[in-house]
């Protein structure tokens, strides 16, 4: 739960390594984690590898929670690569 915490806080403070770092942290642990998978898609697409987010949000499409938002993002980020 610590992590969950670490990795907003990180984000908020655009600390994005440590937050990447606490990302990947779960995702050992939890690979189908959708909270890391959607953080770690935001800090893709904050530091400019938005083909990585595309692909990580495609991912959260069908997610209960965060479905509605990745399929925003994903359209986007579609238009932002045409």
């Amino acid at each position: 739960a610590i992590t969950l915490i670490l990795i907003s806080e990180y984000y908020d403070l655009k600390k994005y390594d440590k937050a990447m770092k606490n990302v990947n942290l779960l995702l050992k642990n939890s690979p189908n984690d959708s909270y890391a998978v959607y953080y770690k898609a935001k800090i893709e697409y904050d530091t400019g590898k938005k083909k990585d987010a595309l692909n990580d949000f495609q991912k959260l499409t069908g997610d209960l929670k965060y479905g509605k938002e990745a399929k925003k993002w994903t359209e986007s980020i579609k238009s932002e690569l045409e």
